[in-house]
């Protein structure tokens, strides 16, 4: 399909697909694929595709941008590629847009805001009801396992 000029994009939706909704594993494994999907077949680097698919692509669906001063800063540097291979969302430093750097005051809102423990407590009402069954169920199991039942 790249090769006949379609825009073909990667995405996530959400966890309920997968693990995360973070698109580095997506491109990891679009480009542990690519013998089979054809990527493999471009005249570049599979990463770069997974890459552009992940990111450009994306975005050229909706409106055309300039993204010159859109990129994430990683810490430590991952060197050439490792954005596809490794685990990098540990790893980010900074994200900018437009130039500006955005994900610092994220984090200093999230933590002005308590929003960690907020979301912390909310979890914490979604178990309990559930450690609860599970409790009780393993208490009875305990007891029949007494009785010899």
């Amino acid at each position: 399909m790249i090769s006949y000029g379609i825009n073909v994009c990667l995405g996530s939706d959400g966890s309920s697909a997968g693990d995360s909704q973070s698109l580095f594993p997506v491109m990891k494994f679009v480009a542990a694929l690519s013998e089979l999907n054809g990527i493999g077949a471009l005249d570049e680097y599979v990463e770069n595709t997974a890459l552009r698919m992940a990111t450009v692509n994306g975005h050229r669906l909706w409106e055309d941008i300039d993204f010159t001063g859109d990129f994430i800063e990683f810490s430590p540097s991952l060197g050439p590629y490792g954005y596809v291979w490794d685990e990098p969302v540990t790893k980010i430093k900074e994200v900018y847009i437009n130039g500006t750097p955005r994900l610092a005051s994220a984090r200093r809102i999230v933590e002005e805001q308590r929003a960690d423990q907020v979301v912390f407590e909310l979890m914490l009402n979604m178990l309990e009801p559930e450690c609860e069954r599970r409790s009780k169920a393993l208490t009875e199991w305990d007891e029949n396992q007494i009785r010899g039942e």
